[in-house]
């Protein structure tokens, strides 16, 4: 595994992306979410919500993903359970 000799000053990741493209790592970001909050929303009108009942639903499901991707849900014992109550209350109507 390839290491930073101690000389070499290492740059700190806000450093790093003002350097390398801030701007476009933002854009990305933004344009990746948009497309999944958009095909969120588009699951939820065909499963028979308002548009705009689908949209919040949509963005509330993928908002929820995301974080219990990076809380280590799958690490708790009833995961499935957490996954099914959420379902549950998202598809409510």
């Amino acid at each position: 595994m390839a290491t930073w000799p101690s000389s070499t000053p290492r740059l700190k990741a806000s450093r790093f992306c003002q350097i390398f493209g801030e701007v476009k790592v933002r854009e990305a970001y933004q344009r990746t979410i948009g497309k999944r909050f958009q095909f969120a929303a588009w699951m939820f009108e065909q499963a028979g919500f308002s548009k705009e009942e689908a949209k919040a639903r949509g963005r509330l499901m993928v908002t929820s993903l995301m974080g219990d991707s990076s809380t280590g849900l799958k690490a708790q014992g009833d995961w499935e359970k957490v996954i099914e109550r959420e379902h549950a209350i998202l598809v409510r109507k």
